[in-house]
């Protein structure tokens, strides 16, 4: 900007020692000059303005660079305490398992003992099951033949019961009805007689 400035000084002052001005000749220097000179105050107007956002970016960045530290220094307040807990549980975790690992050694082996026994109860309780099934199945088929004859039997004397009254009650309904019969004839043999 400065070099601008100084180049249109030395060109006045050039025109100006020169002292032959000629004829239409100001008028157009002096048009440029005025052109030179708005064309400077455009450059040094968007200058200033690129000033002025420069440092608004720079105040911008200043602010978010403190809220980040502050935001790290409380996020580093609050894990390093987490880190040191865990830490201590880390510890306190690796001494209970030297201390334990014997003893958890010999409860597995006890349970691989232990489960070969039951392994083996079981079949022997597999077989005892099956044995106890078989005879529980001829129990229950033997059952169910008494039953069935039980049943046949009962249907038979059910049916002797019926046909033993059914019998009689048809003998007694025909004499019954053979009775009727002889007795509407007297009837109509003593009202035939009265009648005539």
């Amino acid at each position: 900007m400065a070099i601008v400035a100084m180049w249109l000084q030395a060109a006045a002052d050039a025109t100006a020692q020169a002292g032959t001005i000629l004829p239409g000749t100001s008028s157009n220097l002096l048009s440029s000059q005025n052109l030179l000179l708005f064309f400077i105050g455009l450059v040094a107007l968007a200058m200033v303005t690129q000033a002025i956002v420069i440092i608004g970016f720079a105040s911008k960045a200043g602010k978010a660079m403190k809220d980040l530290t502050e935001t790290m220094e409380d996020f580093r307040d609050r894990v390093v305490p987490l880190i040191e807990v865990v830490m201590e549980i880390s510890e306190t975790t690796t001494t209970i398992l030297r201390e334990t690992a014997p003893k958890v050694k010999v409860i597995a082996d006890n349970l691989v003992e232990t489960s070969d026994l039951v392994r083996e109860s079981a079949q022997r309780f597999d077989g005892t099951i099956a044995d106890v099934n078989v005879r529980a199945q001829r129990q229950v088929a033997r059952i169910d033949m008494m039953v069935t004859a039980a049943l046949a039997t009962t249907v038979q004397i059910a049916e002797t019961i019926q046909h033993g009254i059914e019998v009689p009650v048809r003998k007694i309904a025909a004499v019954a009805n053979q009775a009727k019969t002889m007795f509407d004839g007297v009837r109509a043999r003593v009202r035939g007689y009265r009648a005539s």
